[in-house]
């Protein structure tokens, strides 16, 4: 990883290249332009203006890579810069916020996993959400007598589940 010191000598060195070749990109216009404008035009001036103007395409191209690059460095600077401070925060507070969240993070009975899966057929994508309870308001109260009659588990009967899970004339398999 880089220190934020390298990244900012990275950013200003980068800096310091596109301003080099802005520069050289308005000296060789003012050169173009004094060409151009001359009386006494000079024994090799087709030739002289063509390498002029190839050298300001060149420099074009070079400033708009020194500007990719200075954004690049920046980029760094910011990064290096958070990934430093989050280290130190992590290191000061690191064991004080593990504790705090720990009991969210363990699945303590106020957090509730839920999984979901997209219904598209093309996507299909699973994840999973996090729904804890912040407070709670009220209590219910519980009689001891009702407690042990939910607690029972009910005897099962063959066609519990009604007329709805038999086949319908039309889904009948024909004979």
């Amino acid at each position: 990883m880089t220190s934020p010191a390298e990244a900012l000598e990275q950013y200003r060195s980068a800096s310091q290249n596109w301003q080099d070749f802005r520069k050289e990109r308005e000296s060789t216009r003012a050169q173009l332009r004094d060409l151009l404008a001359s009386a006494d035009k000079p024994k090799d001036y087709p030739g002289q203006v063509d390498m002029l103007r190839e050298r300001l395409a060149v420099l074009e191209w070079q400033i708009n890579c020194t500007a990719r690059d200075s954004l690049y460095t920046q980029r760094l600077v910011l990064d290096a810069c958070v990934e430093d401070a989050l280290e130190a925060f992590m290191t000061a507070n690191g064991p004080a916020l593990a504790g705090a969240l720990a009991p969210c993070l363990n699945g303590a009975p106020t957090v509730k996993r839920t999984w979901y899966q997209c219904q598209n057929l093309e996507c299909s994508c699973t994840f999973t959400a996090l729904e804890s309870v912040e407070n709670i308001i009220m209590k219910p109260q519980k009689k001891p007598a009702q407690v042990e009659a939910s607690t029972g588990r009910q005897p099962q009967t063959l066609g519990r589940y009604g007329s709805a899970s038999r086949l319908s004339n039309r889904q009948q398999i024909p004979a």
